[in-house]
Order: C-alpha cells, then structure tokens, then sequence
C-alpha cells in the first residue's frame, strides 16, 4: 500500500505539470514525459520488488534521464526563455527525483522501525527526517521557496539588491547542505551500519557542493566580469556554467537516489536472512 500511495503521488504529480501546462510542452511533443518516466518505472522497481535492483541498476537510468532532459533543454523551447531556466524540463525531473528520494527514505524508516513501538529517541528517525526533509525540498523546488525569500527580502525592507542580498537563495542551499551534514554526523551511528554504499552519499554532497558554487557565480555578473575581459565571452561563460549548475543538481539528487536504494535493498537482504 505504502508503494502504491507513492507511485500514485509522484504519477499526479507528473501527469498534473503536464496537463496544466500541455500548450508548452506540446511544442517538443511531450518528450518531457520520457525522464519523467524513467524515474516513476525507477522508482516502482525499488519500492514494490522484494528484490531491490543493484544500485548500478537504479543510477544509470537516472543518468540517462539526465542527459535526455538536458538535451531536451537545449533542443526545444520550452514552459520558458532560455534553456535551464526554472520550470523548464531539469527543473521538474528535480522535483519528481526529489519526490521520490523522500520517498524512498521514508521506506527505509519503514523497514528500520518494524512493527515496535514508536520512541522519539530512536536513532532509526533520521530516516523519517530525511524523508521529510526531501519531500520539502521537492515543494521548494517546485514553488521557488527559497528564491522568492530574497525578493521579499528586498521589497519588505525597502532595500535595493547588491552582490551579497541578491545571493541569499544561494546560502539558503548552503545551509540546506549544512543542515543534512549535521543530520547524518549526529545520527552517525545509524548510517555506519551501511558504510558499504557510502560512495553514493559522498559523490551526492560533491555535486551539491558544484551546485552551490556554480549557483553563487552566476547569480551576478560580478563575478564573470571580474574574471573575464570580453563581454561577449562572459555571457557565454555564465550560461555553460548555469548549464554546470542544473545539471550538477539533477546529478546529485540521482546519487542520493541511488544510496537510499542501496540501502533499502541491504534492509531486505537482512530480513531474509
């Protein structure tokens, strides 16, 4: 029931984007619906299998909707002006890969807590916080949450945007990473007992890392100015670094994808054995 409940979640979710914004998407022939897909079938082989795929088998799939929805940018105009643009195709592959993260960690809480009683100071909760931790940042991505707090910033304090308040979006993201760091350091002993897919985990926060810098640079042309002389080269070398940017994001969130499937598929090794 609980897969059920999910898949059915992340499915409207996708079919309600499309519906409500089908005049866009009709222009590139609903290819958008071919990523979007690869993590929904991702997604139902992890959650309803007793077996869990390897995590090879989870992570290439999510590499490949990655390309594809990258060359859909760049192929069709599409739900926006320029490639990469929020709301475009990269921006709801995040949201549906960041669905289903939360999704799947609430899984792996599921299978932790078993049938016991519920204990507040249970080490296995940090699966649930994490769970909801990325279905929040699934409606952030979704809402632009966090970017719409410096323009209200802005408008509340009367105030005009320099280089460092029109950064504050960026070190919103920081501070999410900085807050999951902190999470899994506190709660360390839960996550050693699956060391062995740690890999995983690691290579997700690097490309959040990326994600972040590569958001800071271009939030302004401060920095591109700085660097480089010609304007024409600047304008180029801030739109392949905003390209770095959304595609180092949708990266990640498919390694975070992956290291909780692996750590599902390890939990139910261990029931069966």
């Amino acid at each position: 029931m609980f897969a059920k409940i999910c898949l059915a979640i992340l499915g409207a979710a996708i079919v309600g984007i499309s519906f409500k914004n089908s005049h866009y998407f009709a222009r590139a022939y609903f290819t958008h619906l071919i990523p979007l897909a690869i993590v929904w079938f991702t997604g139902r082989a992890v959650l309803t299998k007793d077996d869990t795929p390897a995590p090879m088998a989870v992570l290439l799939p999510l590499l490949a909707a990655v390309a594809l929805s990258a060359v859909l940018e760049l192929s069709f105009d599409v739900y926006k002006r320029h490639p990469f643009d929020e709301n475009g195709i990269v921006t709801l592959l995040s949201v549906s890969q960041l669905l289903l993260t939360g999704f799947f960690a609430l899984a792996v809480w599921r299978e932790r807590r078993g049938t016991g009683p519920f204990k507040w100071n249970d080490k296995i909760h940090i699966w649930l916080l994490m769970g909801v931790g990325f279905l929040f940042l699934a409606l952030d991505e979704k809402t632009l949450i966090h970017e719409g707090l410096d323009r209200s910033l802005h408008k509340v304090m009367e105030m005009q945007a320099n280089q460092w308040t029109s950064r504050i979006d960026d070190f919103i993201i920081v501070a999410y990473g900085i807050i999951g760091v902190g999470a899994l350091w506190l709660y360390s002993s839960e996550m050693k007992k699956y060391k062995a897919s740690i890999h995983f985990l690691i290579a997700g926060f690097i490309g959040l890392a990326l994600t972040a810098l590569a958001d800071t640079a271009t939030s302004s042309s401060d920095f591109f100015t700085w660097l480089l002389d010609s304007e024409n080269t600047r304008h180029s070398a801030q739109a392949v670094v905003g390209i770095m940017e959304e595609v180092c994001k949708v990266t990640s969130e498919a390694l975070f994808l992956t290291w909780f499937a692996s750590i599902l598929g390890m939990i139910k090794k261990q029931d069966e054995s």
